[in-house]
């Protein structure tokens, strides 16, 4: 066999070229271009869909890690108010300190699905605008000024003298959503609950205020560099409420 015929056969075997990847603009992808109109839909509730899902993933977790924190309260007063053996302050210190951090983690992860939420709720009202779907933003118009337009009418408030639910707490607006009240706000409360517990067994063991004082500001200051709030917020540009809905 000729040198030729072996080239030959050497490049007809070889794969093709690797032909690179035309970048698409995010609205130009197909399911979004006709004749697939029926997939905005499909796409829109895929998005909903993944609210609903952090909110499950949300709430389980919750729920298992309070529960947690009602297993070490209920040590915690058996060994306070129990006979005192050997093993007693030592197991307590344990337990408040794990307790505490234990606080502080979850407050940490509420604050996380927190964003996720809200990054999806604002990703749904970008689309919900862009493409005129009444649907999700709706009742956090409501929330907000105690009344909604939709497609097949207006939704308001029963009554003049009342409130829109986000008037509650005008300045605090946290208050307002669940995911930062149950995932933030009451576990960085147990956190300092067993700061003050942890600090309490010292005070006992030790009879000396200031170290008591300085396990509790340790714990707190630990708290504090872990919850600052920094972390960034979701906020679509056609935003009228903000990222804290949940």
């Amino acid at each position: 066999m000729s040198i030729d015929e072996t080239n030959l056969r050497d490049r007809s075997s070889a794969p093709p070229p690797a032909v690179p990847a035309r970048e698409v603009p995010v609205n130009d992808f197909t399911p979004l271009q006709t004749p697939y109109e029926g997939s905005r839909a499909a796409f829109h509730s895929l998005i909903i869909g993944r609210i609903y899902h952090e909110d499950m993933l949300f709430a389980q977790r919750s729920y298992i890690l309070l529960g947690v924190h009602a297993f070490l309260l209920t040590a915690f007063t058996v060994l306070v108010t129990g006979k005192v053996s050997p093993l007693t302050w030592p197991t307590a210190i344990s337990l408040t300190l794990f307790g505490a951090l234990l606080g502080i983690f979850q407050a940490s992860f509420g604050r996380q699905t927190s964003r996720a939420i809200g990054f999806w709720r604002e990703y749904a009202r970008l689309i919900e605008e862009n493409w005129q779907i009444a649907f999700d933003h709706l009742q956090y118009d409501f929330y907000a000024v105690a009344k909604a337009e939709t497609p097949f009418g207006v939704i308001t408030k029963k009554e003049d003298r009342q409130r829109a639910l986000y008037q509650l707490f005008k300045r605090t607006r946290y208050l307002t959503s669940i995911t930062a009240v149950v995932g933030l706000f009451f576990p960085a409360g147990l956190a300092i609950f067993w700061a003050l517990g942890l600090g309490y067994i010292l005070q006992l063991l030790t009879n000396h205020s200031w170290v008591s004082i300085t396990a509790f500001s340790i714990v707190l200051l630990l708290e504090i560099a872990v919850l600052r709030p920094s972390l960034a917020e979701p906020k679509s540009l056609v935003s009228r409420v903000g990222a804290i809905t949940d």
